[in-house]
């Protein structure tokens, strides 16, 4: 009996690591958990600026082990040589052609970055991806059959994200408003009336329904005797419930950190990401180099065979200073160092930075998509995921089953059918609403029409007046409909402001006409600006628009004081016999 129960003792699989135990437990299971502690400290004592700065460093610095992995991989880089040695041709030259057209035409460099849509897209996507593959390594003990392991676990991670996602109100909103104001691209409509109340509340079912499915999945692994990983669970409730901690409008959150946005939340799970990422290529590239011939000679099999805290350490501070290097400080230093040296050499220099940014973060989510597959023996050998390069052999895919080696041609031909549609529609959509000449900045122009009739100046008439109001009631209708979709902030901080500059506009006319009467329309511009104000201040903040980012809630006390003693004499003034106002 004592022997029967050894040998079952000794099958009963044990929990698999991928760096170690205590490791994983710290940079992966429990990373949301203490970055959301750091998120709080930085978030308090430094402020959002910062937290973002700090995020965008790590962030960028994380590609750099995509590079090390890929191009210190032997097997990898000869199997795919074409491929990654020509991976950075299309989307920097791109970004520079770019650079070029707004450099030739007058325009500010930062233009260009309307591309980073593409990224913004996608990186739900990587991210999600991320996560999914490290619950099939914590899963690879379970003898269910895979494909339903798979597919169970997927499913209840996608549902629960996309839930998260669309529940945040702030990511596809902020999509549907760039495509709209860069791209020209009205896609908002598709979402106003309720729609996307819709879809939230339709989203929480079906995240619900897979929950429940899975709950009895995991029931018939265990009745059946198979593996039940629970570092997979534990990873999955922190993840997604930081996430929803962190990425939605909750009073929770508020009530720990007045001010906290999406952006915030999004800068929090991504150091999560990087702290993963940086985790698992670490126990990849040490497995590489302490394969015989696995890896490519030189300092890369020198420093991953060695391991050790320094080299980790050291690790750690390349790929920080990789981030730093093409960060948006970096960028500031370009501009303050070489402004003054030669005419027109900082646009320039500050494309290559944000050319070889956006060329670092396109090329990362294009590598990650097909060289981390679990299923591959390559990736399980290195990960440690099995003995030997016999075992499971037959059950599993390798890099070399998925093609063959591709010439030059056949490379660049296959990259160009990847990598030129969604660049040719973001960029087509972006030049058709350039060539338009809309109006991306309503407040600024009107204001500057202000001015000059402030200063009499004889260039400005009645009807730059009239186009300056009716880009102004698109702007506001435009706005009415998002804040319809997602009430927030930043859309009645905007109308407000724009409401109260269509009313300066008007009253600054009539004084240069001489005209006495009350301007049509303006006590209702007046009523607008303030309403829209005091909704603003049910919002803990920040109170910031597309055209301005320093407003505080003293500012708009103050100034919403002030407007109500204007509102209350328009209506006085209204009331007088003789006035032909509204």
């Amino acid at each position: 009996m004592a022997s029967v129960t050894a040998s079952a003792s000794e099958q009963r699989p044990e929990q698999n690591w991928i760096v170690g135990q205590n490791a994983d437990a710290m940079f992966i299971i429990a990373a949301p958990i203490f970055a959301l502690i750091w998120a709080i400290i930085t978030f308090q004592t430094l402020g959002a600026r910062a937290l973002l700065a700090i995020f965008i460093v790590f962030n960028v610095g994380h590609h750099l082990p995509t590079f090390i992995r890929i191009y210190g991989d032997r097997e990898l880089l000869k199997r795919f040589r074409w491929s990654l040695i020509l991976g950075p041709v299309i989307p920097f030259c791109a970004f520079m052609a770019l650079v070029g057209h707004v450099i030739s035409k007058g325009q500010p460099v930062e233009n260009v970055f309307f591309l980073s849509i593409i990224l913004t897209l996608w990186d739900p996507w990587h991210f999600l991806m991320q996560h999914y593959g490290f619950m099939r390594i914590y899963d690879r003990h379970n003898a269910a059959p895979r494909k339903l392991a798979g597919r169970m676990d997927l499913t209840v991670c996608a549902t629960w994200f996309v839930f998260i996602m669309i529940a945040a109100g702030g990511w596809f909103p902020d999509v549907l408003y760039k495509l709209k104001v860069t791209h020209g691209l009205p896609l908002y409509l598709l979402f106003a009336g309720g729609i996307y109340t819709f879809l939230k509340t339709a989203a929480l079912i079906v995240a619900l329904v897979a929950t429940f499915a899975y709950l009895l999945y995991l029931n018939w692994c265990s009745r059946q005797g198979h593996f039940v990983s629970r570092a997979k669970i534990w990873l999955m409730l922190i993840t997604f419930g930081i996430m929803y901690l962190t990425y939605t409008p909750n009073s929770l959150i508020q009530g720990i950190l007045p001010g906290w946005t999406f952006a915030l939340g999004f800068a929090t799970l991504g150091m999560v990401h990087v702290t993963q990422y940086l985790a698992i290529v670490w126990k990849y590239n040490r497995g590489l180099a302490s394969g015989q011939d696995r890896a490519r000679s030189g300092l890369f099999t020198r420093l991953f065979s060695r391991g050790g805290a320094a080299i980790a350490a050291a690790y750690t501070i390349v790929c920080l200073l990789y981030g730093f290097s093409l960060s948006e400080m970096a960028g500031e230093w370009i501009i303050g160092a070489w402004s003054n040296v030669f005419a027109g050499g900082a646009d320039w220099l500050l494309g290559c930075l944000l050319a070889a940014c956006f060329t670092s973060t396109f090329l990362h989510y294009y590598y990650d998509g097909f060289i981390w597959k679990v299923r591959h023996q390559e990736n399980r050998l290195n990960l440690g995921l099995q003995k030997g390069t016999a075992e499971v052999a037959t059950e599993t895919l390798s890099w070399w089953d998925r093609s063959n080696s591709a010439s030059v041609v056949r490379a660049l031909s296959k990259q160009l059918l990847y990598f030129i549609p969604p660049l040719s529609l973001v960029i087509v959509t972006w030049y058709l609403v350039q060539v338009e000449g809309t109006e991306t900045a309503p407040l600024e122009s009107a204001q500057n029409v202000i001015l000059g009739l402030d200063e009499k100046t004889p260039d400005v008439n009645a009807d730059e007046v009239s186009a300056a109001i009716s880009t102004i009631d698109e702007q506001i209708l435009f706005e009415e409909d998002m804040a319809e979709i997602v009430p927030r902030p930043k859309h009645f901080a905007y109308i407000a402001e724009l409401s109260l500059t269509k009313a300066r506009l008007k009253e600054r006319l009539a004084k240069v006409n001489g005209v006495s009467e009350m301007p049509t329309g303006l006590l209702d511009d007046m009523q607008v600006a303030v309403g829209s104000f005091e909704q603003l201040l049910k919002y803990p903040g920040p109170y910031d628009h597309p055209e301005r980012t320093t407003w505080s809630q003293n500012d708009i006390l103050q100034l919403v004081s002030i407007l109500r003693q204007q509102v209350n004499a328009l209506e006085l003034r209204e009331n007088l016999p003789g006035s032909s106002g509204n």
